[in-house]
């Protein structure tokens, strides 16, 4: 008897063999479902042997083990089954192959010596216009604290004591009389002294 039942597996696939056994037992896959807590939708697919919608090997081996003990069945047993049915011999492909990397062209002079030489000429141009800029008198030295001498002469001007009496006179002469502005005419007013 154990004999048949190797047979019938392995003649049947994994999801007709489930079908087999839940019908045999008079459940239905709403009951199935509510027992699993599993979707209607993927017993349906395991019953149709459609494993695309399952969404990977461990979570369809995850599924008919929940299947297979909702059933009253050896999940080991199903997922052998299943493994039978889809795992086929891996050929020993080798994932990577073997390359002979390209050999670049080998510089007499290295590209680090090229950037030292390019950096030396352009300080070597820098130092050369600058002290010609210097020498022409275009750039000046930024630590001078002296001005050049230059031959200004200050000459003070020289007021005659006439012309200095007179412009004292006319700045101390106010002729705007501003009480007249704050008296109040008509009227007692503390400023009104006039009285």
């Amino acid at each position: 008897m154990n004999e048949d039942k190797q047979e019938i597996k392995a003649e049947k696939k994994v999801g007709d063999h489930l079908k087999a056994i839940r019908e045999a037992q008079g459940m239905s896959l709403e009951e199935i479902s509510e027992k699993t807590c599993v979707k209607k939708k993927f017993l349906v697919a395991i019953e149709q042997n459609d494993w695309d919608i399952m969404g990977g090997v461990g979570y369809t081996k995850a599924l008919l083990s929940t299947y297979a003990r909702a059933l009253k069945q050896d999940p080991n047993e199903i997922i052998q089954l299943y493994q039978k049915e889809f795992d086929k011999p891996v050929k020993n492909t080798p994932r990577f192959t073997k390359y002979k990397p390209v050999k670049s062209k080998k510089m007499l002079i290295p590209m680090n010596f090229f950037s030292f030489l390019i950096l030396i000429i352009l300080i070597i141009v820098l130092a050369v216009v600058t002290v010609r800029l210097y020498k022409d008198g275009k750039l000046g030295s930024p630590f001078r604290t002296t001005e050049p001498a230059t031959e200004k002469k200050i000459q003070p001007k020289i007021n005659s004591q006439n012309e200095a009496s007179a412009q004292n006179e006319e700045t101390l002469q106010d002729t705007i009389d501003y009480l007249n502005d704050l008296e109040f005419k008509g009227e007692d007013s503390p400023l009104n002294y006039k009285d």
